[in-house]
């Protein structure tokens, strides 16, 4: 007997299967904003298997541990660059940097705080990496990795911290689903943005520029902001 018809099948070309299915793609083409996970299978003497890790193709990364998040933009000479961040042990994280002219990784820093399962979150903002690992917001600025507070001496102008989500537009930044600084209070559907073109000024208060924050109705523990969205 045949098999049953299923109108849910998607016809697949045997050369579209040997390049693979799904998030199959070269890992320079990581969308902005980074990735955590992806799912290969390849086609391999007629059957759908496992695609072997992407890292293989790229050199080994410095560190010993998990990679937990990938991203790649463009620098100030615009040329692109892809970082990756390991979960080490210790509840430390590891940032590393690929070269694509020698196929090889350069380690950063491996003293970042991180707890294993914390979400990370990444993006560029003024051709500077941006990054969270659940905890203090982190950038890099092409030579040295420092807390975004550090940036800022006032105490009213500092960022939230604990935030679950950074992102940018051309010119402003974002951070989201984090906690109050002094009080320690979580606000998990709080969006705030940094002044124009300025990610060291936070808070809207006096003197803070057009920096700012929201609450968005209806968000608590039970529905906390998962993403945002920006046209630039």
């Amino acid at each position: 007997m045949g098999e049953r018809s299923s109108t849910d099948r998607k016809p697949l070309m045997l050369s579209d299967l040997s390049q693979g299915l799904f998030d199959d793609r070269s890992i320079m083409d990581i969308p902005p904003g980074g990735a955590s996970a992806c799912s290969n299978v390849v086609w391999i003497n007629g059957y759908l298997k496992q695609r072997p890790g992407l890292l293989a193709n790229f050199g080994t990364l410095p560190y010993t541990g998990a990679v937990v998040h990938l991203t790649s933009g463009y620098n100030a000479l615009g040329k692109q660059v892809l970082y990756a961040l390991q979960g080490l042990a210790g509840g430390l994280a590891g940032l590393s940097v690929f070269n694509p002219s020698t196929t090889t990784w350069t380690g950063i820093i491996n003293t970042l705080p991180y707890v294993t399962g914390n979400k990370v979150s990444s993006c560029f903002f003024k051709y500077q990496l941006y990054f969270s690992l659940g905890g203090e917001p982190f950038y890099y600025n092409g030579t040295t990795v420092s807390t975004l507070t550090s940036l800022q001496v006032d105490p009213v102008k500092k960022p939230m911290i604990d935030n679950q989500i950074c992102a940018a537009s051309d010119s402003t930044l974002f951070l989201i689903n984090g906690q109050d600084r002094t009080s320690g209070t979580p606000y998990p559907a709080r969006v705030t943005w940094s002044d124009f073109i300025d990610a060291t000024t936070w808070g809207g208060q006096l003197g803070s520029g057009l920096s700012g924050l929201v609450d968005l109705p209806g968000g608590g523990d039970s529905s906390p902001l998962t993403g945002i969205y920006t046209d630039n």
